[in-house]
């Protein structure tokens, strides 16, 4: 699911938010540094029209993995 509240540091696109939203969670919590990932951007005219636009194959390289501290976030007890 894209969050459009943030974007990425890097190059501006949308991030991914992978946090479920349950207070105690296996893989990513709220405070994670890989809680967002960058997905690119969406390259046009799109290269493979039988795949999705949220498909890796249409898309810009991803800048990678963000927490909220580098989005700007300050931690509020």
């Amino acid at each position: 699911m894209a969050d459009n509240r943030f974007k990425c540091p890097k190059c501006g696109a949308d991030l991914e938010d992978l946090w479920d939203g349950e207070p105690v969670s296996v893989f990513i919590g709220e405070w994670s540094e890989d809680r967002f990932r960058c997905n690119g951007h969406l390259i046009k005219p799109v290269p493979y029209p039988q795949a999705s636009e949220q498909s890796a194959v249409n898309r810009t390289k991803s800048c990678g993995y963000f927490g909220l501290e580098v989005l700007g976030v300050e931690c509020q007890e």
